[in-house]
């Protein structure tokens, strides 16, 4: 809570100290001048009806705030220094509320101005809730930031907030662009989002560009319309990125192994793009060679229509031919929604966690439907029904009131222990944006990769050249790399900690 109000008082104390004044000046105004026209009465110098003298001592008060010749001009006889406080306090605020009303005029400009002529820091574009969380990240890493966006915003957080011109044409934001060290661009919308990113990435191919999707699809799908240049755009997902967050943080396959487990049995509450982010997040680098496969069981208020797009999505996954052939996992969606499983979704429930223990659960329906209320109302129904106990990740991007790292530990013994992920910080962290150098990990793999094979593929190609879905295959392998240690007994967390996300 102090930390909080500090944080608040560092961003907003120039309108603290305004309000302190203008309460100041009310205060010190309406006690001076009562004490004034009581002195008048005394001397027989004020007969005036109770109504008008309080309408009297109202008016000279506010009347500090432009100035008036009252405060100037007070008899020498009745100065106080009630008044000559108010008449101080009230010209401060008013000089106060100016300058505020000019900064805010001529910002924009000025903003702009400084912008171009910047180099080296980082440029972050766009309105969407991340544009903003990245900004300030990196502001916090030492960074030199300069966020473009349609928001009426002055600076924040060690931010330079200057006012968009959506033209890459602008002069000023094609200076600031020009001085870049990386391009961070989350717009309003998904397509818009590729739209400046290709136009960016065409313009200066040399500079890392993070093209920052909610669809985890688009992310993968994103076509270059520059390859013969080559360039360094680095596109990603919101939503894979915050599965990463809930993968990290307490790794499935360490549960599985720690609870003496053969499998890991992940519960996926919510089936949207998240949802799917991390049941494919779990198949990309969960993966134990001590262990069989994974079973997930999903449960969702759509269930029917959520295994026929995600069949038509992954047909290799869910169908006899591919299972015949090692399809990875078998899984299960239960209808229903998660606060009030009707009879038939326990029923379905208890026949999959009958042949496999529950490993972890995952909530992960959208804000509106509150996570967290879900996942108090799901244990609760575990607990009566006796379905599993298991730690319950919640996402939270803004924080629930619970850690970030599951409890879990041996000598934890709370029911269905409750544990967050997705939060802003660590989401950011997994995007990439933060890092030093960008996609230096998959891009080493990538050459790794290249001087042990014959160039003959679209694979092959010189990193700056390859196709999106490539390098998102080559991610993938880093994000693995984590349990590929711990299979080999590398225990990569510190002491007394969780790994955090990223």
């Amino acid at each position: 809570m102090l930390k909080a109000v500090a944080h608040f008082m560092r961003r907003h104390v120039f309108d603290v100290v305004m309000i302190l004044l203008f309460g100041a000046t009310l205060v010190l105004g309406i006690w001076g001048w009562a004490e004034y026209f009581r002195a008048l009465d005394d001397a027989g110098r004020y007969d005036d009806p109770a109504l008008r003298r309080l309408s009297d001592i109202l008016f000279r008060t506010l009347r500090a705030f432009v100035f008036g010749d009252e405060y100037a001009d007070l008899d020498a006889q009745f100065e106080s220094w009630k008044l000559i406080g108010a008449g101080w306090c009230g010209a401060i605020v008013a000089m106060g509320a100016l300058l505020r009303a000019g900064l805010k005029l001529f910002y924009g400009p000025w903003a702009r101005w400084r912008a171009s002529f910047r180099s080296g820091h980082a440029v972050v574009l766009g309105e969407r809730d991340f544009a903003r969380q990245a900004a300030e990240a990196l502001a916090g890493q030492g960074c030199t930031v300069t966020h473009h966006t349609g928001l009426i915003e002055m600076e924040h957080d060690g931010v330079l907030a200057t006012p968009r011109r959506h033209s890459l044409d602008d002069g000023f934001m094609r200076e600031s662009l020009n001085g870049a060290e990386r391009i961070v661009v989350a717009e309003t919308t998904d397509s818009a989002t590729a739209q400046t990113a290709l136009d960016l990435a065409e313009r200066w191919p040399d500079t890392p560009i993070f093209a920052v999707f909610e669809n985890p699809w688009l992310a993968e799908g994103l076509r270059h319309s520059a390859r013969e240049k080559g360039d360094w755009l680095i596109s990603v997902s919101e939503c894979a990125a915050t599965a990463r967050t809930a993968l990290v943080s307490y790794p499935p396959y360490r549960a599985a192994l720690e609870k003496g487990q053969d499998r890991i049995h992940a519960v996926i509450v919510g089936f949207d793009r998240l949802g799917e982010s991390i049941l494919e997040d779990l198949l990309n680098s969960a993966l134990h060679p001590e262990l069989k496969l994974p079973r997930v069981t999903i449960i969702d208020r759509e269930a029917d229509r959520c295994r026929a797009a995600f069949e038509a999505r992954h047909p290799y996954l869910t169908s006899e031919s591919g299972r015949a052939e090692g399809g990875p996992i078998d899984i299960a969606f239960v209808s229903g929604d998660a606060g009030v499983i009707e009879e038939a979704g326990i029923t379905a429930l208890k026949a999959v966690i009958d042949q496999d223990p529950v490993t972890m659960v995952y909530v992960a329906v959208g804000e509106a439907s509150t996570p967290l209320a879900v996942a108090l109302a799901l244990r609760e129904q575990s607990r009566r029904h006796g379905l599993f106990d298991a730690p319950i990740l919640v996402r939270a991007r803004d924080g629930c009131g619970i850690d970030r790292a599951v409890p879990g530990s041996a000598e934890d013994d709370e029911f269905c222990p409750l544990g967050a992920f997705g939060q802003w910080s660590d989401l950011v962290r997994a995007t990439g944006v933060l890092d030093d150098e960008p996609d230096d990990l998959a891009r080493g793999y990538h050459e790794s990769y290249m001087r042990m094979v014959w160039k003959a593929s679209a694979a092959d190609a010189d990193w700056t050249r390859l196709g999106e879905s490539y390098r998102a295959s080559n991610r993938r392998a880093i994000a693995h790399i984590p349990a590929k240690l711990g299979a080999l007994g590398f225990d990569l967390t510190v002491p007394g900690e969780r790994a955090s996300a990223g």
